[in-house]
């Protein structure tokens, strides 16, 4: 019995999905440029013309796994509880954070290996300099509220502590002291360290 219109079109978004899965991996793990539409049929057990008819090139698949990953660094903040006093926000920034670069390796390996690739550096910052600026601008709110005597450089270093020690993880591996580090974080940005709010 022939397919419906419904399941067709479950069909071509789970392919899809999976080709964006699978470049994501290969573009973290080999980069850009080493990363061919073959390879990339190849692990997704599709073929190379399936991949042209969802993407019509390989630039266009690098925008869209950019684009995936906007959703992905929303929905961490969407979890932070805007009803708790100014620190414990910045504690569950920081918690949900860590949480993400230890479950989300993937994810993690393409968002810092973007900068270090010069071909797509270009696309990478044009699309992530409004995330960032935005979680900057949560961030020195936050700080503002606390108190703090200069939340904008505050936010900078909070936001950059968070994005190295990610990079640190990823490089070390499991060796890396996550835990340790992540208490320590919190610690230095605990209600009586840096808020009386």
């Amino acid at each position: 019995m022939p397919r419906t219109e419904i399941q067709n079109k479950e069909l071509r978004e789970t392919t899809k999905q999976k080709i964006l899965n699978t470049a994501l991996i290969l573009f973290a793990e080999k980069g850009y440029s080493s990363t061919t539409i073959e390879e990339i049929a190849k692990i997704s057990k599709i073929s190379k013309g399936l991949v042209y008819n969802h993407f019509k090139s390989k630039k266009h698949l690098l925008n869209e796994v950019i684009m995936m990953l906007g959703p992905a660094l929303e929905e961490m903040f969407n979890k932070i509880d805007t009803s708790l006093p100014p620190a414990k926000q910045i504690q569950q920034i920081i918690s949900v954070s860590f949480d993400s670069i230890e479950n989300e390796i993937d994810f993690w390996k393409f968002y810092f290996m973007m900068s270090l690739q010069p071909d797509i550096i270009e696309e990478a910052t044009n699309y992530f300099s409004i995330f960032i600026n935005e979680a900057t601008k949560v961030f020195e709110n936050l700080m503002r509220k606390c108190g703090v005597k200069n939340p904008k450089a505050e936010a900078k270093i909070l936001g950059a502590t968070i994005d190295g020690i990610g990079f640190h993880f990823l490089l070390v591996g499991d060796n890396y002291p996550l835990k340790s580090v992540k208490k320590k974080l919190l610690e230095k940005y605990s209600a009586i360290n840096i808020c009386s709010k």
